[in-house]
């Protein structure tokens, strides 16, 4: 299927823009991250899920105004021969879905009773090499390095050129609070300086305890410690003032012990939904002075992949996020459904909602619910970041069953007005906004959009620019190869 076929790797190409780029980009690198491929048919072992998708990463470096320099490298290349080989170390492996063949039922209780739930399975100190690991997710470069990310207790450090994998870690690497919990938020968060990073950390267990805190200069400040129903969470908030957790609807059975049992996150997580369980959210001081005394409210059961920004008003927090009203999603992507079922996926939407905090409730101030307003991957211009925004940008269905995205939707917070970008047969990927750096800063569409956009016909990619304001096409660099279907991304200069 065009998007999963195994895509090659591509030394660094220069591509030519069809108009010139803007001034400010210059010198700027978009970098992407996702699955390479899904594996080869004469793999011994096979991917079902499209989340497990070998990683390949992909870097776009604007050379000057009309030159885009491109390269794309994969990230798990040790990890793609166990699965070509069927290695038995496999056995040591979770992935997000299952794989075939799976495990006998003898192997699955021996895993269990080898490997006890309260261990945290994140070693990274173990000697194998760096691309052991398939980590790819986000992708962003900060104080640290340029980093890539997933939901589990392990991070992969690229170099910001070439894009080879050096070296791979965790956060019990760190001074302070051993961290050692099994899973972690893709979507980190971090200080207006970017010198703090904010997280949580999940021990599953029979009493699954989370940690929420924050790392600078590389110690571990816990901030809160809570035990609470383990819970599968993409991302959270950070305000101001607070961090931001809600427990929504995907939780792990049993404490978790599905995960070990089944050697991944998927058949762990509970697929009973239950409209009258409350989603519970926690606010943690950003001050460790003060953050032991958090505060929970409750609000209506959902389930979400991603935040989109949060702010506060009257002292009181006011969180944005793609909300779904089940989470069939998270089954749905299996590889059955995704290639042989695409107007199936596409039931499964994500819409706006904005909670308000107060006095004990997450009271639901909007949700743009209409069909065609449904939006994922979120962004929003990051000068408003942790500000009251008006616009979002996102990925958008069309209900055409082509694939699953077909547009690019910008959504008016203010009055629910929707604009789009829709060309035919071409399924983009997220959109990142780019500030234009002598625009005023309250000018909220002062900027440019980029994704890469994938050709069903052609088979190939494109860098798209596009004007927020109009979402219209203002320069296009087209590829000779493609960029598989991925997650997210990142601007860095």
């Amino acid at each position: 299927m065009l998007g999963l076929d195994t895509n090659p790797d591509c030394a660094p190409v220069l591509l030519k823009s069809s108009t010139e780029l803007p001034e400010y980009l210059v010198g700027g690198t978009l970098y992407r991250t996702g699955p390479g491929g899904v594996g080869d048919s004469a793999d011994k072992m096979k991917i079902k899920h499209f989340f497990d998708g070998f990683t390949q990463n992909h870097r776009f470096h604007i050379k000057d105004t009309s030159t885009v320099e491109y390269a794309c490298r994969s990230s798990c290349n040790a990890l793609k021969q166990m699965y070509k080989e069927g290695s038995p170390d496999m056995a040591r492996v979770t992935s997000f879905g299952p794989r075939d063949p799976c495990q006998t039922y003898f192997q699955k209780f021996m895993s269990v009773v080898k490997m006890p739930l309260s261990e945290s399975n994140v070693k990274t100190d173990d000697g194998l090499p760096a691309d052991i690991v398939n980590v790819g997710v986000t992708i962003k470069r900060d104080i640290t390095g340029l980093v890539a990310r997933t939901d589990s207790n392990v991070f992969q450090i690229l170099d910001p050129v070439t894009l080879e994998p050096l070296t791979k870690y965790n956060y019990s690497k760190f001074s302070g609070q051993s961290l050692d919990g099994q899973l972690t938020a893709s979507h980190v968060e971090f200080s207006a300086d970017g010198k703090t990073e904010y997280n949580y950390n999940l021990k599953l267990g029979k009493m699954p305890e989370y940690v929420v805190f924050s790392k600078t200069d590389g110690h571990i400040t816990e901030l809160a410690r809570f035990q609470a129903p383990g819970t599968y969470l993409h991302s959270f908030w950070t305000t101001d003032k607070y961090v931001v957790l809600a427990l929504w609807q995907a939780e792990f059975w049993g404490g978790g012990i599905g995960v070990p049992l089944n050697k991944n996150v998927l058949q762990g997580i509970t697929q009973e939904w239950n409209s009258e369980r409350e989603t519970v959210f926690y606010v943690i001081d950003k001050d460790p002075s003060k953050s032991r005394d958090f505060k929970t409210y409750k609000g209506p059961a959902f389930f979400a992949f991603h935040t989109i920004n949060a702010f506060e008003q009257d002292g009181e927090p006011v969180l944005d996020v793609c909300t779904y009203d089940n989470n069939r999603v998270l089954f749905d992507f299996m590889l059955d459904k995704f290639k042989n079922d695409m107007a199936g996926v596409q039931k499964n939407k994500a819409f706006v909602t904005r909670f308000k905090l107060h006095d004990g409730l997450a009271q639901t101030v909007f949700c743009y619910d209409t069909p065609l307003a449904n939006l994922e991957l979120p962004t929003i211009n990051p000068r408003f970041q942790n500000k009251e925004h008006r616009y979002v940008y996102g990925v958008n269905m069309q209900d055409k069953g082509q694939f699953l995205f077909e547009a690019i939707i910008r959504m008016d917070l203010k009055t629910g007005e929707t604009l789009y970008f829709i060309e035919e047969d071409e399924t983009p990927g997220e959109a990142l906004f780019v500030p234009d750096p002598e625009s005023d800063e309250d000018d909220e569409l002062a900027g440019v959009l980029l994704s890469v956009s994938l050709n069903l016909k052609t088979g190939k990619s494109a860098l798209l620019v596009l004007d927020p304001a109009t979402m219209t096409v203002t320069a296009r660099v087209q590829m000779d190869s493609k960029v598989n279907y991925g997650f997210h991304g990142s601007w860095a200069m």
